[in-house]
């Protein structure tokens, strides 16, 4: 004699997992080792369903959810599903492991999810693992991109990261102060320019402000500027501490291979100064100067103290057929030009640029 199945069993089931409030309306068909339940109300849902909405095989102990066919899990849903507590709670959602460690948990009260974690951390809504390795405590994109915390405050990878965005934008990633009021690095991707402290950058590469370039290990080419045909514009030598213009290989503190032009030049050691030049133009105008006399004029020449060696520069136009010119350090930062006439008529020179060259051994 085939057994029946013991629909008791089956009611005491559907109470157990919490369905205490339920009310049937229809039958409850008995088909081979199955109970489905064809046509089903839930108290103050108003969720009916002519299709059966429950499957439980006698002796499987899985339960299924609007399908017809026997359910292949635990708990099989074919369909949507909605879980909603009572009352919000800090564990309202969780999957553990047989041993009871938990792998996730939701947590409605502060809409917060942790995976690893047996709670989410303060300030996450979002906490994943708790340790740095990435094994423990990573998230994997695909299964060669990874992203986890290599240490406190540290977000790590182990793989090369890409930033590609849609459509090229003038402000394509940027990272900003707390009060986002300060741009401390953007890049441009619509110029081809990246900006460093400038919130627009000009140049492909842009820095506002300070900047300091160090070595991770010394090197005869530790720094370089070159031309689009490579050749050496700049190179800086940390192994000797030289620098080189326009050559690639200094052979003493500053090389430059070609001419300078400087407006101030210090030679010296940290023991005191060698050498000291510096020198100023400007545009002066004497005017009429009477018989037998003289005019001075002053201009400012930057770093200049009294008792420098002064050379003069006078513009050709401004040199008259009598009289003559001669300078000196009057004060500190002052040249004074003097024209002295030592004619026995007046004499107007001609306006000019003026000079003054102050050297300091």
């Amino acid at each position: 004699m085939t057994k029946r199945p013991n629909k008791h069993a089956h009611l005491r089931f559907l109470r157990k997992i919490g369905i205490s409030s339920v009310l049937v309306l229809g039958v409850i068909f008995l088909l081979g080792s199955t109970i489905t339940l064809a046509a089903l109300t839930l108290d103050q849902t108003s969720i009916t369903s002519d299709t059966n909405l429950f499957a439980l095989p006698t002796g499987a102990g899985n339960l299924g959810i609007n399908i017809n066919t026997t359910p292949s899990s635990t708990l099989h849903v074919s369909g949507t599903a909605l879980f909603k507590n009572g009352a919000n709670s800090t564990t309202a959602f969780q999957i553990q492991q047989a041993s009871g460690t938990t792998v996730l948990v939701i947590d409605t009260t502060n809409r917060q999810v942790a995976l690893g974690p047996a709670a989410a951390a303060a300030n996450g809504a979002l906490t994943i693992g708790t340790n740095t390795a990435v094994a423990s405590g990573g998230l994997y994109f695909g299964t060669d991109s990874n992203l986890y915390r290599g240490g406190a405050a540290l977000l790590q990878t182990d793989s090369a990261v890409l930033v590609k965005p849609t459509t090229n934008s003038t402000t394509a990633f940027q990272i900003q102060d707390a009060a986002g009021t300060s741009q401390l690095f953007i890049a441009d991707t619509t110029n081809v320019r990246i900006g460093i402290g400038a919130i627009s950058p000009s140049s492909t590469l842009h820095v506002s402000g300070t900047a300091i370039f160090k070595a991770g290990t010394a090197s005869t080419t530790a720094f370089q500027v070159q031309s689009s045909s490579t050749s050496p514009a700049l190179s800086v030598d940390t192994i000797t501490n030289r620098v080189g213009i326009s050559t690639s290989a200094p052979s003493n503190t500053l090389h430059v291979v070609g001419t300078t032009k400087t407006n101030s030049l210090i030679v010296g050691a940290s023991g005191g100064t060698y050498l000291q030049v510096v020198a100023a133009s400007s545009t002066l105008s004497f005017g009429s100067t009477a018989a037998n006399s003289s005019t001075d004029l002053t201009m400012t020449v930057t770093g200049a103290a009294v008792g420098d060696v002064v050379s003069l520069g006078v513009a050709p136009a401004s040199v008259p057929s009598t009289g003559t010119y001669f300078a000196w350090i009057s004060a500190a930062g002052t040249g004074t030009v003097r024209f002295a006439n030592n004619s026995t008529t007046a004499v107007t020179p001609a306006a000019g640029v003026f000079t003054v060259t102050a050297t300091r051994f």
